[in-house]
């Protein structure tokens, strides 16, 4: 049986291990860097990485889908996301 990853056992969420890999990056002194999921690993990028262009989502994807369903918003193209 797989372990459990969740909050009741102890275990964290991915956000609290993001936020874990995050402080011992800080205690490396790798500042500049975020985490990211990489190919399905926690890994640390550098900002300068991170934002060197334009990272686009396409409208009728499912990440925009449940964003919506979240009530996130997304800007003024809600209409046009919905109507799709």
């Amino acid at each position: 049986m797989a372990p459990r990853l969740g909050p009741a056992d102890g275990g964290g969420t991915t956000a609290h291990l993001a936020a874990r890999f995050a402080a011992s990056l800080i205690a490396q002194g790798k500042v500049g860097h975020m985490v990211a999921l990489h190919q399905g690993h926690i890994a640390a990028v550098p900002m300068s990485d991170a934002v060197s262009r334009q990272k686009q989502v396409p409208l009728d994807s499912d990440l925009v889908r449940a964003a919506l369903g979240l009530n996130i918003c997304l800007g003024d193209h809600r209409q046009a996301i919905v109507a799709e």
